[in-house]
């Protein structure tokens, strides 16, 4: 062999063998003879050429030979801390799809806690590169140190078909997001939303391990639902992580018994991916399509701004007060209000903008009482046409007898 060969020349025979034994005792033996022989190499600067990984037929395999093919991700296991003489690890089991079956693929320690991290989810093609054979009959694969798994796009994984893995014929799961205030008590769910109150990590011991768990929110525009994590998931979420995008595959929805609400947990076969911006599945509406109660996103013309002007908010209860103190308790904020006609080709909306929107429509940091006037004639002719996209909440204005909406965001 090239490798022992390269090996033999450079540190002597006799080391061959015991450095070779030394890396794999080091590793819990989960490197073959010529996997420590490569990072021997490696670490002594002696090059090894690498040939072009060809995909390998799953038809005919033998234990410990080494396999690179294209798979698509069917689903996870709950990663497993375990002990070994004094040292501690983690393992993660993926099962994958390929057109003759299934097979799981199991990753150790800093790769696993690197895939828990990645954006790798259920469906996503992947080409497994160098994975050695544990198990024929099921097929199970490890990924040792010279092995690695990387996210291929579709048309990517189409253009291995000439290589002999038709991505086409791996059957894809049907996986449907349910709305957050859709979920009911249920074995497996899947749903996403914004992650936020993100609290502190709990442990609590068993007869024969220890445990962690952490507990969070997961928001929509409209409604929010408890979340429990736990193991390697609670030591992913972290505060950090409050505002970005959960995506969760294979969840549980259960009844607290406690508080007798619905609450998401992670289960045994769960996959959480996190996504820098939140992306939530927002309704696009026409005006003529507004009901009353509604949250939503519309996309308008300002036809008019009617009115800016300063009104005095209770801090507390939020009605408009005359003074400092209003007969809650609360104290007055000097707030800023602008009122505006909004436009599509379906109709027309008044809109009221609050405090840090209303600025940012008239793209102003502060507006003083006494000028609010001279803003409104100002800004009239700057704003009229402007395009918009706002996220709003609709309500029925009696003293007009019209659906009106207040801005809770612009977009």
């Amino acid at each position: 062999m090239q490798l022992l060969s390269q090996l033999v020349a450079a540190i002597g025979e006799e080391n061959v063998a015991e450095k070779i034994r030394e890396k794999q005792e080091k590793y819990f033996y989960l490197l073959t003879e010529e996997a420590a022989g490569r990072i021997i190499c490696r670490e002594n600067g002696i090059h090894v050429e690498k040939n072009k990984k060809l995909l390998t037929s799953l038809d005919q395999l033998e234990s410990g030979q080494r396999v690179t093919n294209v798979f698509r991700i069917a689903g996870f296991s709950e990663p497993r801390n375990f002990k070994k003489s004094d040292r501690q690890g983690v393992l993660l089991t993926i099962n994958l799809g390929y057109a003759g079956g299934q097979c799981t693929l199991l990753i150790w320690n800093s790769d696993a806690k690197a895939l828990l991290a990645s954006k790798l989810n259920v469906n996503d093609c992947v080409r497994v590169t160098d994975a050695v054979v544990k198990n024929l009959n099921p097929l199970e694969l490890n990924l040792d140190l010279l092995a690695k798994i990387e996210l291929l796009e579709e048309t990517q994984a189409k253009d291995t078909n000439a290589e002999g893995a038709d991505i086409t014929k791996i059957p894809l799961r049907n996986i449907t997001f349910l709305p957050i205030d859709k979920i009911t008590a249920s074995e497996c769910i899947h749903t996403r939303g914004v992650l936020a109150n993100v609290g502190e990590i709990k442990t609590f011991q068993t007869k024969d391990r220890e445990g962690k768990l952490r507990r969070g929110v997961i928001k929509s525009e409209t409604t929010q639902i408890p979340l429990v994590c736990w193991g390697e998931y609670a030591e992913l979420l972290t505060s950090e992580a409050n505002g970005k995008e959960l995506v969760i595959v294979d969840a549980k929805a259960k009844i607290n018994k406690l508080s007798n609400a619905i609450e998401v947990h992670t289960g045994s076969n769960t996959r959480i991916v996190l996504n820098e911006i939140p992306q939530l599945e927002i309704a696009n509406k026409k005006i003529s399509e507004l009901k009353e109660g509604e949250n939503t996103t519309i996309y308008v013309t300002l036809e008019e701004l009617k009115e800016v002007k300063t009104i005095n908010l209770c801090e507390k209860c939020f009605t408009s007060i005359k003074g400092e103190n209003c007969q809650c308790g609360g104290k007055a904020k000097h707030t800023v209000v602008a009122e505006a006609v909004l436009a599509d080709e379906s109709g027309k909306l008044t809109c009221t903008f609050f405090d840090t929107r209303a600025l940012q429509l008239l793209e102003m940091k502060s507006i003083a009482p006494d000028v609010a006037q001279i803003v409104t004639q100002l800004k009239q002719t700057q704003l009229k046409n402007r395009k918009l996209t706002l996220k709003i909440t609709t309500k029925q204005n009696n003293y007009l007898n019209a659906l009106t909406a207040n801005c809770k965001q612009i977009v």
